[in-house]
């Protein structure tokens, strides 16, 4: 349950840092317009499916692609959750020639990624993806496994500490 905006905007932020989630070596990193690395957070979870180039709604998989944080929300679930613009306009094109989203559905995800809003989550593509903490979650099953259900999780403190560095539009590219 996601509760309490926290920032929103429809306005992409400056490049000047961006966020680097490196899957194959469960880090989070906070990167300058040079790629210098100014922070990193290390044993972040994923989808407990894995990474998918192709991500669908309920398969646990997190979407690999380049994103924008959309908003910023408190959440009594995860503490804080940083929610990005899945899916992009390339996710949603490659939907709407698949077939797996309709015309209307694929004009809605395009109007929300010209609005820098957060995108519904109700097409075949699903949605809610975001960093976020781990709430009152166990951090020993954090520490042992992917657990979620495609977002990245990192440990409160990570979260917070990340948080000094994000606003809604910060690039946010998972691989």
């Amino acid at each position: 349950m996601i509760s309490g905006l926290l920032l929103t905007g429809a306005a992409w932020a400056q490049d000047s840092v961006w966020i680097d989630v490196n899957t194959a070596d469960a880090s989070v990193i906070v990167r300058d317009e040079q790629n210098n690395a100014l922070a990193r957070f290390e044993q972040i979870s994923i989808g407990r499916g894995g990474t998918s180039s192709f991500h669908r709604r309920g398969d646990s998989t997190t979407p690999l692609g380049e994103y924008r944080v959309t908003a910023i929300l408190g959440s009594k679930r995860y503490n804080t959750f940083i929610a990005l613009g899945y899916p992009n306009v390339q996710q949603a094109d490659q939907a709407l020639a698949r077939g797996t989203i309709s015309a209307a559905e694929h004009r809605r995800l395009l109007d929300a990624d010209a609005e820098g809003t957060t995108p519904p989550a109700t097409t075949a593509l699903g949605g809610n993806i975001g960093l976020h903490g781990l709430g009152d979650g166990d951090i020993r099953i954090h520490q042992q496994m992917n657990w979620t259900r495609g977002c990245v999780a990192l440990t409160n403190e990570q979260i917070k500490q990340l948080l000094t560095w994000i606003t809604p539009g910060t690039r946010v590219v998972v691989h």
